[in-house]
């Protein structure tokens, strides 16, 4: 079984579209993952490449949010 890390960057990659961190996360869309984005609610940083459409996320960005998380959790 792989594990959290592993399997994030088999299915995604290095990098996440906007829709895909809004699956991660659990956001009912991309629109709703950007607006969070824009209130300064979601819990990574996206960013944007010169001359390419959309937002992105890096792998490890997601990895690290989860795994805080996970600390977060076990220590309750």
């Amino acid at each position: 079984m792989l594990n959290r890390t592993s399997r994030i960057i088999q299915q995604y990659g290095e990098l996440l579209s906007l829709e895909e961190v809004a699956h991660v996360f659990k956001y009912p869309s991309a629109e709703a993952a950007l607006k969070a984005h824009h209130r300064h609610s979601l819990p990574i940083k996206l960013f944007k490449f010169k001359n390419r459409k959309g937002w992105f996320a890096t792998a490890e960005s997601v990895i690290s949010v989860l795994e805080q998380k996970d600390s977060l959790v076990s220590e309750s």
